[in-house]
């Protein structure tokens, strides 16, 4: 026990304040928005192609900002882009839940307002905090470092799912609202701006953390383009799969299934602690694998379960997979950053994080805008079925590659007599 607190210890300051950050944003994000609010848009009146087309909207808007938001780090320091990364979810998401209030032809031109200035935060993070992890934490901890921050998100996620769950409801046997009411909705999920403002107040109490020049399997010295764009491929596939089951999959369960919001909370919490359990086996498969073979693992394995899901639309069946898919995305995250920050050297770190961004960006918003017009004109179930195919691609595109990179086998010296 004592070694194991020395090794947490061990983290650092910086590393410790941003574990901080990711537990209440986990907690805001993963747990009462990831919940809530595409719920809380359906009781504004609005259906599953603009909720799609939204999601999508702010994941466009956070991949095209990305390679800029990584600029601004590498000009004006980290720390300074980290402080924007979270006032503007703040900020934005304030905006969001402000525009019921206002007179009925403005609030779709608000919400997508707020909706563009919280996505452009997340620009910030996505492209500064990994290259910033990097540097503040020990390179013998790597491993254990970022498996921690999938467990923090983990773990405050579980229990923000389940606050989610039993939130509106609570709200809405107190004030007597009805159950298509948007008020307890919009009530709980301002619990989200208030911990992106805690998050806020944690980033300041970071210290300044100087540049590195640090080596990676390619050298800083000329562009390593095609590696870059075969990541953002990847990224791009991988998360355009997992985004079925991301993007308004609470909506799935809620109007196809007819699902309560409760029960919906619960899975979702569910998904979480699976998540926790995947994020403490990531240094042990980390160790074993290797950060390559367990995001092709795992890629493979949610293609499976996704066919599964498009065959079978049941509740058990659905819950199940939406609880494994969560499981293997939380066992795959950590390895995603160390084999992204690892390919490359240090004065590439924060572009490969940036490109990384882009590809999530772009798959996040392919999943949402181009799902929500699938789910309209096809089915979820023909939804599930393209985006098992697209994990089934990225497995195979990662498998090729790490094929090519193969050591070469030693040729046998010749012995002359």
């Amino acid at each position: 026990m004592a070694t194991t607190l020395g090794v947490l210890r061990g983290f650092g300051r910086n590393t410790w304040l941003m574990l901080a950050v990711f537990g209440v944003s986990g907690f805001g994000y993963f747990g009462i928005q990831a919940v809530l609010f595409n719920l809380y848009l359906v009781r504004l009146g609005y259906d599953a192609q603009f909720i799609g087309t939204l999601i999508g909207f702010g994941q466009l808007v956070w991949a095209l900002v990305a390679l800029p938001a990584g600029a601004f780090g590498r000009r004006f320091g980290a720390r300074k882009a980290l402080y924007l990364w979270h006032g503007l979810h703040g900020l934005g998401f304030t905006i969001v839940l402000c525009a019921e209030f206002i007179p009925q032809p403005l609030v779709t031109p608000v919400i997508v307002f707020g909706w563009t200035v919280f996505w452009i935060g997340g620009a910030f993070g996505g492209s500064n905090g990994a290259p910033f992890m990097m540097r503040s934490a020990p390179r013998d901890l790597l491993n254990l470092v970022f498996s921690t921050q999938v467990i923090m998100f983990s773990i405050m996620g579980f229990i923000g799912s389940i606050v989610a769950g039993i939130l509106p409801a609570a709200l809405t046997t107190w004030s007597g609202a009805s159950a298509t009411d948007p008020a307890p909705f919009r009530v709980a999920l301002s619990l989200t701006a208030i911990c992106h403002g805690i998050s806020v107040l944690i980033l300041t109490r970071l210290r300044d953390q100087a540049d590195e020049s640090g080596s990676g399997t390619v050298s800083s010295v000329g562009r390593p383009t095609a590696l870059l764009l075969f990541w953002g491929a990847l990224m791009f596939l991988v998360t355009a799969s997992a985004g079925s089951v991301r993007s308004f999959f609470n909506v799935y369960l809620d109007r196809q299934l007819q699902m309560p919001t409760a029960d919906i909370g619960v899975v979702f919490g569910i998904a979480q602690f699976f998540s926790i359990l995947g994020a403490f086996s990531a240094p042990f498969l980390l160790r074993r694998l290797g950060a390559p073979r367990v995001i092709l693992f795992a890629t493979a394995a949610s293609g499976s379960v996704l066919v599964l899901l498009a065959a079978a639309q049941m509740t058990w069946v659905a819950s199940s997979a939406y609880i494994t898919v969560i499981l293997l995305s939380a066992v795959a995250t950590a390895a995603r950053t160390i084999m992204s920050q690892a390919l490359v050297s240090g004065h590439w770190r924060i572009i490969i994080a940036g490109v990384t961004t882009v590809g999530l960006g772009l798959g996040w918003a392919s999943s949402a805008a181009v799902g929500g017009a699938l789910v309209n004109a096809f089915g979820f179930s023909t939804y599930f079925y393209i985006a098992a195919g697209l994990a089934l691609l990225a497995a195979a595109l990662l498998g090729v590659f790490l094929y090519a990179k193969r050591p070469a086998p030693a040729r046998p010296q010749r012995l002359d007599s």
